[in-house]
């Protein structure tokens, strides 16, 4: 659930992200995460890859508690967005690692 995941990050580890359909329901249809959203992740000029690395760690440890479904789904979802992205923001390209 995206909210909870949201929750997680900002109490357990102090991240800051955005949950739900961020004003596109449409969207959300389209990719199939309607009606609960997503989270949105993001990076400003002062994030640093320490801070990139530190958020990949703390996902893995949620991760680490969801069900071989969810997990299948978060990979695939997040492939499709890297593919999509990896050439816009080079700490993406570093971030792409995780998921090979």
């Amino acid at each position: 659930d995206p909210a909870e995941t949201g929750f997680i990050l900002d109490r357990t580890y102090d991240i800051c992200v955005r949950v739900g359909l961020h004003c596109a329901p449409s969207a959300h249809k389209t990719t199939g995460t309607y009606p609960k959203g997503t989270i949105r992740i993001s990076f400003g000029y002062f994030n640093s890859f320490d801070d990139i690395d530190f958020l990949v760690t703390s996902i893995k440890e949620i991760i680490k508690t969801w069900t071989f479904d969810e997990i299948d789904f978060l990979i695939a979802f997040l492939k499709e967005i890297l593919k999509t992205w990896k050439n816009v923001w080079p700490f993406l390209n570093q971030s792409m690692k995780y998921l090979k």
